[in-house]
């Protein structure tokens, strides 16, 4: 990875052996409808990297190098596993995109399973530290939901897992929990996903949101779907919402071709404690995540009150 200066901005762009992700734009597919998003893409304007931070002033630290990256994650860690927080995020300033690189391919020694996001453009590195339940949650929905497209017929490389590939917007990078792409429609390496999950603790619900905006309007239309789940071991409760880009309304009236401006919009929310399951069925479009009509038996993937509490009830199985 390398980072251009041109004037006041920031271009940051990939040499040939990276492994992180930067998606160019997908080759047209003449199967492919043209959904909301996609067609809208050129509208849908990026949230800047003060709009990702929002809420983590108070949190910043001076980057203390890998061993103290290190140090503070075990030690954020150990007070999550004890219940002594349910913070899981630690912010450090100035990370350059060189410091960065030297963290990512040490990943392992700064700590398993962390996730990574980086803006450039002011120097800040956000990282979240994995729990038990942020793990078991993603994992085993995205069981779920490979077990039903397979169960429709979808195949394999319709439904690759990407898992916390790294991707790349105007001037910042993340890193999802779980995400999912059809590799036929969008075979590169650095092709975006079209469904994202992520998954937090219990007072984790805003930052859930600040990424659901991210992956959607930094993507430039191209994550249709971004699931999130906020976990609260406490009331053993789950709240899942889907959110999806839509027009914007009301505004002024032009003669442009232009699309009308896309924002990143919750579409569905749904709550799960162990007796009671509000607002379901999950519904997640078949044409959005695969980028083609579906072709019978296919269709809609549908997870109804019944699946999402027997899948809420393996969670809390397992993180007894």
């Amino acid at each position: 990875m390398a980072t251009a200066f041109r004037g006041d901005a920031v271009y940051e762009y990939y040499l040939p052996s990276k492994a992180s992700s930067k998606s160019p734009s997908a080759p047209a597919s003449p199967s492919a409808p043209a959904s909301p998003s996609a067609s809208a893409s050129s509208s849908t304007t990026p949230i800047t990297s003060s709009q990702l931070c929002e809420g983590l002033d108070g949190k910043i630290q001076r980057y203390p190098g890998i061993a103290g990256i290190r140090r503070a994650v075990n030690a954020l860690s150990e007070k999550l596993r004890e219940g002594e927080t349910t913070d899981q995020y630690l912010v450090f300033r100035p990370v350059t995109v060189n410091e960065l690189d030297k963290i990512d391919n040490r990943r392992y020694e700064v700590g398993k399973g962390i996730r990574l996001t980086h803006c450039a453009d002011i120097g800040t590195l956000i990282i979240k530290v994995p729990t038990p339940e942020h793990e078991v949650v993603s994992g085993i929905f995205g069981d779920l939901f490979v077990v039903q497209a397979a169960g429709m017929g979808v195949p394999v490389q319709e439904r690759i897992r990407l898992g916390s590939t790294t991707f790349r917007g105007t001037s910042t990078s993340k890193e999802a929990d779980e995400a999912f792409k059809p590799r036929t429609l969008r075979p590169h390496r650095l092709d975006w996903p079209t469904l994202i999950l992520e998954v937090g603790v219990s007072q984790s619900l805003p930052r859930l949101r600040n990424a659901a905006r991210w992956w959607l309007s930094n993507s430039g239309g191209s994550v249709n779907i971004v699931l999130i789940f906020d976990v609260n071991q406490g009331t053993r409760t789950i709240l899942i919402e889907r959110w999806e880009t839509i027009p914007t309304t009301g505004g002024p009236v032009t003669r442009s071709n232009q699309p009308p401006a896309q924002i990143p919009t919750p579409m569905q929310a749904i709550t799960i404690d162990q007796n009671n399951v509000t607002g379901a069925p999950l519904t997640l479009p078949f044409h959005q995540i695969f980028l083609r009509q579906p072709n019978p038996p296919e269709h809609d993937l549908v997870f109804t009150a019944q699946d999402l509490q027997g899948w809420s009830d393996e969670i809390w199985a397992a993180l007894t």
